[in-house]
């Protein structure tokens, strides 16, 4: 799938990192179960390629953030750690890239409850 607005440098763009205990496949199917959990769409799921790609709504946990957002994370391993690199942007209401006007804190709000919900999905809860 095509990334929303293309590969146009926004002023909203967000670059993060995490890293958790496990091989890249069990971190992209956790990374998953966990962006579903929060109401995500998976846009895209390939664990061999330790890839994901997924598109949230302005709502998360009951609570309205105001904005849609876009994230992409690509796994990598490391002596049985797997680097989650992750790259976001806040989305419009027809699913294009914002380039003025977002809300301060949605996208850093949705990163952190991933990497929560995929920290839980991991544990199995």
């Amino acid at each position: 799938m095509a990334r929303p607005g293309g590969d146009l440098e926004g002023p909203f763009d967000q670059y993060a990192q995490h890293q958790f205990k496990g091989a890249p496949a069990a971190v992209a199917e956790a990374l998953a179960a966990g962006a579903k959990k929060l109401g995500a769409h998976i846009k895209l799921l390939d664990p061999d390629a330790g890839r994901v790609e997924a598109q949230f709504d302005k709502k998360m946990r009951g609570k309205i953030l105001g904005d849609r957002s876009w994230v992409e994370v690509q796994i990598t391993s490391t002596a049985g750690t797997a680097t989650c690199s992750l790259y976001a942007f806040p989305l419009n209401a027809v699913g294009q890239k914002l380039m003025f006007g977002a809300r301060d804190g949605v996208v850093d709000a949705v990163i952190e409850a991933l990497w929560e919900e995929t920290e839980l999905a991991l544990r199995g809860g």
